[in-house]
Parts: structure tokens; sequence; C-alpha cells
């Protein structure tokens, strides 16, 4: 008889803990009422800020390093090579929607 009690002691709890995780996962994912600081700081200023990102720039076609900046290579910070590829294509519309540079 006890095992009984312990498994449905179990299941209660582990449902109790499936609810709160949903709960938290899902409060997550409503719209704010307010604009965030960052859109209202493009909105209020001119001038785009940068979109940045990290990665090495050795993995064809998702990314490789350049000489020049045919096909619309960015340059690489504290390099003269530029780096292009697929995931910087990403990145630029990412960022074309953000409104970033």
């Amino acid at each position: 008889m006890k095992k009984r009690k312990g498994k449905s002691f179990r299941k209660a709890v582990s449902g109790v803990l499936a609810l709160a995780s949903f709960a938290l996962v899902f409060s997550g994912c409503g719209a704010s009422a307010s604009p965030s600081a960052g859109a209202a700081g493009n909105s209020a200023s001119s001038a785009k800020k940068p979109f940045k990102i990290a990665l090495e720039c050795a993995y064809a076609p998702y990314n490789w390093t350049q000489t020049d900046n045919s096909n619309q290579a960015v340059p690489i910070q504290d390099s003269s090579s530029y780096c292009n590829g697929y995931d910087i294509q990403i990145a630029k519309k990412i960022a074309d929607k953000m409104g970033c540079e």
C-alpha cells in the first residue's frame, strides 16, 4: 500500500512541476504593453546602431573569409579581410528588420 501512495505523490508533484514549468515558459511569450527601451532609442535618433555577430569565417558555404568586399561581404573587425556566406546574408536581413546597421 505504501508503494501506491508514493507513486501517486510523485505523479502529483510531477504534474505540479510540469504546470509551473509551462506557466513560466508561456509567461515570457506575451506581448508587452509598453515599447522597449531599444525601440524607443532607435526611433528617437537617426543613427543606426551596429549589428555585431561573432563567427570564425571558415565553414563554407555558411561563412568564409575573402580578400575583397565583393558580393556584399562585410569587413572583419581588426583585420584587412572580409567575411561572406549564408550566415552573413541572414545576419544582414535580421539587422535590416531590427533597424540596425
